[in-house]
């Protein structure tokens, strides 16, 4: 799996697919209601050694964080989903 082989390394993972930053990828972006929203790996992010905004990461629909679980800084109580 590419997402396996790049673990540690400092490359950038995105993707469209369905749970992607919750399978390993750093930011995951999926269409929601005709909009494209994105969803935030912060634990991944800082295996990778990288760092992103944090005015970036306010505006995620979903942010991944240490803990894994997630914290949303969007909309209803579903959003996290």
């Amino acid at each position: 799996e590419v997402l396996a082989a790049l673990r540690g390394e400092s490359i950038l993972t995105v993707g469209d697919m369905d749970r992607f930053a919750d399978g390993g990828g750093m930011v995951g972006f999926r269409l929601k209601d005709s909009t494209v929203r994105f969803e935030v790996n912060l634990r991944e992010l800082r295996q990778a050694r990288l760092q992103m905004s944090s005015q970036i990461i306010r505006l995620a629909q979903r942010v991944i964080g240490d803990g894994g679980c997630c914290a949303s800084s969007r909309g209803s109580p579903s959003a996290a989903s």
